[in-house]
C-alpha cells in the first residue's frame, strides 16, 4: 500500500475528501486529505492541491496506459477537476506532486500534454534526494522536455532530468515507515548496539527512509549498491527480523576476494585477534568479520560455510 497526503489549499469539503479517496482507492493508495494554505485565503492563496508521498512507489502504479491516457494523467486530471470552477476560485488550480523524502516537486497543470505524463513516468527522480539543492520539476512547452527548476536562486537557472536507466525496473523501494519504526531503527544504529551486522542493516535502512538515494547512502555507508538493495528486499519482506543477525534472507554473494579473507580468519583462533574463546560460533564469526570490514554482510549459514572450508583446508595440510 502507498500512503499519500493530499493538502487542498483552503478546504477541503466533505464531498472533495469523499472524491479524492476514491480516486486513490482505484489504485490501492490509502490517502489522508487535509486542509492546508498557500500562502492565505484566495486571492492571494497559491491555488495548490499537492499530493504528498514517495514519489518513485507512487509513479510505479500509474505506468498503465489505456486508450492513450496514463493512469497518472487521469489521477492527475480527476483532481484538477475538484477546484475547475472558475467562478468559484478566480483561476485554476495546480496539482503538485510532492516527494515526502526529498521534498522535490512536480508541477502539473491544465497546460501539461498528455505525452508529458508518459515523459514523466521515463524520468530518475531517485537522482535527486534530501541533499539535492531545493528543485521543482516543470515542464517546457516550448522544447517539450520535463526540467528542474533551482529554486532560492535570483535568475532563472534549468537542469536536465536524466532517465531512469532500463536496469532500474523492479528494484525494491523502502516501504514507507511510521514514526515509531523511524524511532526503532535510531535505537538500533546507536554505537552502543550489540550487533554490528544489525547496526549496518539498520543504518542502510534509516538512511533511505529519511531520503538518501541508493547512491547517497552507498556512499554515506560505504558499502555497494546491491547490498543495500538486498537489505531493502529483505526489510520489506520481514520488517525488524531482517536485520537480525540470525536472519536468512536474499543476500550478496561475497567476491572472491572477500571469501579469501574470511576463510583465512575462520582457519585461525577468536584469541589471536582479542576476542574470548578457542573456536568460532557463527554468530561471533560473522560479526567479527562485518566489523572489521571483510565482508559486507554474512549470515549464519554462509559463516558455517567458511568455518567448514577453513576446517577442509587445515586437515589437507595435516595429512
Amino acid at each position: 500500500m502507498v500512503d499519500v497526503r493530499v493538502l487542498l489549499d483552503t478546504g477541503p469539503t466533505s464531498a472533495e475528501v469523499d472524491r479524492v479517496h476514491a480516486a486513490f482507492r482505484g489504485w490501492d493508495m490509502d490517502a489522508t486529505v487535509e486542509g492546508h494554505s498557500y500562502g492565505g485565503p484566495p486571492p492571494t492563496s497559491s491555488f495548490l492541491i499537492v499530493v504528498n508521498t514517495q514519489l518513485p512507489a507512487f509513479l510505479a502504479r500509474l505506468t498503465d496506459t489505456d486508450s492513450g491516457v496514463s493512469d497518472l494523467e487521469r489521477l492527475v486530471t480527476s483532481l484538477l477537476a475538484l477546484r475547475s470552477n472558475p467562478h468559484h476560485w478566480g483561476r485554476p488550480h495546480v496539482v503538485k506532486l510532492e516527494d515526502a523524502h526529498s521534498g522535490l516537486g512536480v508541477i502539473c497543470d491544465t497546460e501539461v500534454p498528455s505525452r508529458a505524463y508518459d515523459a514523466l513516468l521515463s524520468l530518475d527522480l531517485s537522482h535527486f534526494d534530501r541533499d539535492s539543492p531545493p528543485l521543482q520539476i516543470e515542464w517546457n512547452p516550448a522544447l517539450g522536455i520535463w526540467q528542474a527548476k533551482l529554486l532560492g536562486v535570483a535568475r532563472r537557472t534549468m537542469l536536465r532530468v536524466p532517465l531512469r536507466p532500463a536496469a532500474d525496473e523492479g528494484l525494491p523501494r523502502l516501504r514507507r515507515l511510521n514514526d515509531a519504526e523511524v524511532t526503532e531503527l535510531w535505537r538500533l544504529v546507536d554505537p552502543g548496539s550489540d550487533s554490528a551486522i544489525t547496526r549496518r542493516r539498520a543504518s542502510i535502512v534509516l538512511a533511505t527512509a529519511v531520503g538518501w538515494n541508493i547512491a547517497s547512502v552507498a556512499q554515506r555507508v560505504a558499502v555497494s549498491e546491491n547490498h543495500i538493495l538486498a537489505v531493502i528486499h529483505n526489510f520489506n519482506n520481514a520488517g525488524f527480523a531482517a536485520l537480525s543477525p540470525d536472519f536468512e534472507g536474499c543476500r550478496v554473494a561475497p567476491t572472491a576476494q572477500e571469501t579469501r579473507g574470511a576463510v583465512a580468519v575462520a582457519g585461525r583462533s577468536p584469541g589471536e585477534f582479542g576476542l574470548p574463546g578457542r573456536s568460532w560460533t557463527a554468530t561471533t564469526l560473522a560479526e567479527f568479520l562485518v566489523t572489521e570490514g571483510l565482508v559486507e554482510d554474512i549470515g549464519p549459514t554462509a559463516a558455517n560455510e567458511l568455518m567448514a572450508v577453513a576446517a577442509s583446508h587445515l586437515a589437507e595440510v595435516l595429512i
